[in-house]
């Protein structure tokens, strides 16, 4: 005949019972949290892509202020479009910032979208740039450093001028003087130019559409098909 099983050997069986299911609602506990996880991921992943154009860049017109609140002035557009030709040396340029004319014979790195307060470029590279139809956000001395690091987020996020090209968009110091007025910060492009007061992603979108080449309606740039 068959032992009775006594009272420890019921206690013992309860408590590994109890302890299978513990296990088994941790694991489930284990995989919800996994899948909401997940999910959340998709989501800011897809909220990133949607808002900045694709390639999981931000909306620019969210960084910085509001246009009117970054205090922007109206974007001056030169009557004749500049002329100019490569040179050796520096340039004494007609407007701040530099809006066209004479230029060295090299461009600035297509690949390299932002330069620090020393960063090592000159104005005369950057306007080979622009007649590549390309546009140049500036700032001067006088812009604080949480300025700086707005321009250098806008910088990683502006999208490609098209499938052939890469942003033709560059952030630089202003090296030769500060803008007039309250205005730290200067939009330009060939024979096209805007200050502000402060940072706006709004207005600097705004001159891209405008201004970029090669598809930009108000470019003038004379060789805005180049890269």
């Amino acid at each position: 005949m068959a032992k009775k099983p006594d009272a420890n050997d019921r206690r013992r069986r309860v408590s590994d019972m109890k302890a299978q299911q513990k296990k088994a609602e941790r694991r489930t506990t284990y995989i919800f949290v996994a899948v909401a996880a997940l999910a959340a991921a998709a989501l800011i992943g897809g909220a990133v892509t949607f808002g900045g154009g694709g390639g999981g860049r931000l909306d620019v017109r969210t960084l910085g202020e509001k246009e009117a609140d970054a205090k922007c002035g109206e974007v001056e557009v030169a009557s004749t479009p500049p002329t100019g030709q490569h040179v050796d040396g520096a340039v004494n340029y007609a407007t701040t910032p530099p809006t066209g004319g004479d230029h060295s014979g090299s461009t600035a790195p297509a690949n390299r979208h932002f330069y620090d307060r020393d960063g090592d470029v000159g104005p005369e590279r950057l306007v080979h740039n622009l007649e590549h139809g390309y546009v140049v956000a500036w700032y001067d001395e006088q812009a604080s450093d949480d300025e700086i690091n707005a321009l250098r987020t806008i910088s990683k996020n502006v999208s490609d001028a098209g499938p052939s090209y890469g942003r033709k968009f560059i952030v630089a110091p202003h090296l030769r003087g500060n803008f007039e007025g309250d205005n730290n910060v200067a939009i330009s492009a060939w024979g096209a130019s805007q200050l502000c007061g402060e940072v706006s992603g709004e207005a600097i979108d705004d001159f891209l559409n405008d201004f970029r080449g090669p598809d930009g309606p108000k470019s003038t740039a004379p060789e805005k098909g180049n890269a």
